[in-house]
Order: structure tokens, then C-alpha cells, then sequence
């Protein structure tokens, strides 16, 4: 026994320094930010990643230390920290939002692209802002912590993404206090630790969401801590820093009542409320958000199904497919509110199966949203969900010629699809 267990820790640090040899190749790739090619390191890493999460699955007991986790973890991320974003610029609108701000201006007033910030722009900064016509989508708390990155080390991508890694740490934690919590191995974390896709979306692109995740497992814990109140603030604050995490307010309401209810929306309003008013006229903090729900589309699974089954019926499909969308989550939240028991597994499953249905039914599936279910992998293993944050990477195909490949597409979710229906590899 003794024998296996330090074989199966010897397996996992080869395989470990294996991809972080990987991950260091990226830099010897040419031109690797603008290519495809500059995610063939994470591709390869998702199999290693795959082979030693069936092993660890099929033998917990002769698996990996959580110190050889998080270690390897922590040595992947710094690796990829100084690397320019892979076929990603979202950190430039995180860094022009912070020097807005920093400059006294109200982030929701003007576009990047507005002529009355001309005196902020640049020509590093401001040339890699996407849909600079649009204005900023994201929430008060997101754009307070971009502030306050800012004023540390300002128009620093490196300094963004430093602060985004340290929170992902923080991240870490936290699935690690669940799993205690919840009777799981805690070297379980290694789903989301050693996850390529994970790796790539915040310590390469920096992108911002272990500030929404981080906010939103610390609530799960606090709640199963049964510290309500603290659980509400921290739970606002999620929903502040992205929105997404408002589709499970249900549950959180059952669970700390009417004086959570009032921290959330105190807190709401505290948070609003510089931002409200010194906007010019029009839509004001939701401009840029009304934006992205009546536009965006990408990378689309059964909700592009649902637009061509309605097309037939509706002159325009697109905003029918939302609508039959949105009422097919609110009967899925409506379901699982029902069957609630106010138990801490209940919360974990219906935070797993509502963010689930969310980004099934979701007009827009960026690779980076895989990652609000990600944390909860470790907790409710799916092998389903797993292997689609490898496949979801082949949406960033669209950049071979900026134009949607359907019969990709229809690999990358049909897949994923057919293996959910099937249900082939539910363990735990």
C-alpha cells in the first residue's frame, strides 16, 4: 500500500513537470497570442489533465497530497502570468475602466471610443479595447477592484493579472474549506487547480472571474458556517462584480430570510449609488449591458437549436429563442426551489444545476464562463462538464478567419450534449 501511494505521487509530479514544460513552450511559439497555435500547449496539458483525473478518481486514497496540488497550481499560473493574453483582450477594458475612474470619471458615462475621453488614450492600452463604441457591461464592485488595481501600478496587464492570480489562490481556499465541509477528499480541488482551461482564462487572459467566484463560494461557505448576514454582503458582492451569480438569489433568500434580503439590497445600493446620476442621459451603469443582451451571440449550443426550431414562427428568432430561454431557467430555479430542503447539499446542487442550465440555454458560451461551474466540479464531480471545458476551447477556432465554423460547433456541443443526456460518467 505504502509502495502504491508513493507511485501514485511520483505519477502526478512527472505529469506535473511534464506540463509545466508545456506551459513554458508557449513562449517559443511565434506570434502565440494571435494564433491558434498559442493554445496547442493547453490542449495537450487537458490530456495529461484528463489521464490523472480518472486516476485520481478511480483510487482517492493513492492520489496526490493537497500540497502537490496546489504547489503545481501555483507553479503553472506564475508561469503563464507574464505571457501576453492567447486570443483574448478583455484585460485592456479592465485596465481603461480603472484609469477612467482613476481620472474622476464615471466608467458608465462614455465608450472607450467617446471623443470626450480622447486625452486618455494611448497606444497600448486603448487600441486592444474591444467594441470600444460600447460602454462598460460590468458591475460596480467590478469596477471598484479594476480602480483599485489601477491606483497600484497603473496601465499594468502584468499588475491586472497578478491580482487576479492571488485571488484565484483565494479561490482555492475555499473549495478546499467545501470539500472539508462537505466529507470530499480535499485533493479533489486538483479539478479546478490543474484545470488547462481554468489556467489559460485567468493567469493568461486575466480575465476577472475569481473576483465573482471568490465573492460567491465565500458566501456558500459562511452560509454552511451558518454566519447569514456576512453570507448576504459577500453574496451582493458577487452579483455586483458580475450578474450572473442573481439567478440564485432563491436560495440564498430562503436561506438567511428577510435581514439577508436587507444586507443584499443595502449593500446594492451602497455600491450603485456613485455611479447613479453623474452619468449623461440615456441608460446610464446598464448602456453597455442592454448592449450585450440584445446583441451578443457566440459560440451558442441548444440555444442556437432553439432559434432555428422558432424562426419559422418569429420574424425575429433571436430575441423569441431568449425569451423561451429565460423561461426555461425559471422553471428549472423554480423546480429546484421547490425541492429545496435548506441543507448544505441542497445549496451546492442548486447552485450546481442553475449555473448548469444557465450556460446551456446562453446565447453567449465564452470559454470563460465554464468557469462559474468549474469550482463546483470538485465538490459534484461531472465528467460531462469536465471534458466540455477541453472542448470549449474549440470555439476560439473563430479567430482562424473571424467566422463561425458550425460543424465545429456542432462537435464541441453535441458532444457535450450527448455525454450529459447519457449521463455516462456521473461518479460521486
Amino acid at each position: 500500500m505504502k509502495y502504491l501511494l508513493s507511485s501514485g505521487i511520483r505519477i502526478f509530479i512527472v505529469s506535473g513537470l511534464l506540463s509545466e514544460i508545456f506551459y513554458i513552450s508557449l513562449y517559443f511559439i511565434p506570434d502565440y497570442s494571435e494564433r491558434v497555435w498559442g493554445l496547442l500547449p493547453f490542449a495537450l496539458n487537458f490530456l495529461i489533465y484528463l489521464f490523472l483525473l480518472f486516476m485520481l478518481l478511480r483510487g482517492r486514497s493513492n492520489g496526490p497530497g493537497l500540497w502537490i496540488v496546489v504547489l503545481f497550481s501555483i507553479i503553472f499560473q506564475l508561469t503563464l502570468l507574464p505571457g501576453r493574453p492567447v486570443l483574448d483582450d478583455d484585460i485592456y477594458r479592465y485596465i481603461w475602466d480603472g484609469r477612467v475612474m482613476a481620472h474622476g470619471i464615471n466608467p458608465y458615462s462614455y465608450p472607450p471610443g467617446d471623443p470626450a475621453l480622447y486625452n486618455l488614450r494611448d497606444d497600448v492600452i486603448f487600441p486592444g479595447i474591444n467594441y470600444n463604441y460600447i460602454a462598460t457591461i460590468y458591475p460596480p464592485a467590478a469596477e471598484i477592484f479594476f480602480y483599485l488595481v489601477y491606483t497600484v501600478r497603473p496601465d499594468s496587464v502584468l499588475f491586472m493579472k497578478l491580482f487576479l492570480v492571488l485571488l484565484n489562490l483565494a479561490v482555492i481556499f475555499f473549495i478546499v474549506r467545501i470539500l472539508e465541509n462537505s466529507a470530499k477528499a480535499k485533493n479533489l480541488v486538483y479539478i479546478y487547480c490543474w484545470n488547462p482551461l481554468m489556467l489559460k482564462e485567468v493567469a493568461n487572459s486575466g480575465h476577472m472571474e475569481p473576483l465573482v467566484i471568490f465573492f460567491l463560494l465565500s458566501s456558500i461557505y459562511l452560509l454552511m458556517e451558518d454566519k447569514k448576514i456576512l453570507s448576504a454582503a459577500l453574496y451582493a458582492l458577487s452579483f455586483l462584480s458580475k450578474l450572473y451569480p442573481l439567478f440564485l438569489l432563491p436560495f440564498y433568500l430562503k436561506r438567511t430570510g428577510p435581514r439577508g434580503a436587507l444586507v443584499m439590497a443595502v449593500v446594492a445600493v451602497l455600491f450603485y449609488l456613485p455611479f447613479v446620476g453623474s452619468e449623461p442621459e440615456g441608460e446610464g451603469a446598464f448602456a453597455g449591458l442592454n448592449a450585450y443582451w440584445r446583441y451578443w451571440v457566440f459560440n451558442p449550443g441548444v440555444f442556437d437549436v432553439l432559434r432555428l426550431m422558432l424562426s419559422p414562427f418569429f420574424d425575429d428568432p433571436l430575441t423569441a429563442a431568449k425569451a423561451v430561454s429565460m423561461f426555461l431557467l425559471s422553471l428549472v430555479i423554480i423546480y429546484l426551489f421547490i425541492k429545496d430542503d435548506g441543507t448544505d447539499d441542497a445549496l451546492i446542487k442548486n447552485v450546481f444545476f442553475t449555473l448548469s442550465a444557465l450556460i446551456i440555454l446562453s446565447p453567449v458560451i465564452d470559454p470563460w464562463y465554464l468557469l462559474w461551474i468549474l469550482p463546483l466540479l470538485c465538490i459534484r464531480v461531472d465528467i460531462p462538464w469536465v471534458l466540455f471545458t477541453g472542448l470549449v476551447f474549440l470555439s476560439y477556432l473563430f479567430y482562424l478567419n473571424n467566422e463561425d465554423i458550425i460543424p465545429v460547433r456542432a462537435i464541441e456541443h453535441g458532444l457535450f450534449i450527448a455525454l450529459l443526456l447519457a449521463g455516462s460518467a456521473r461518479i460521486s
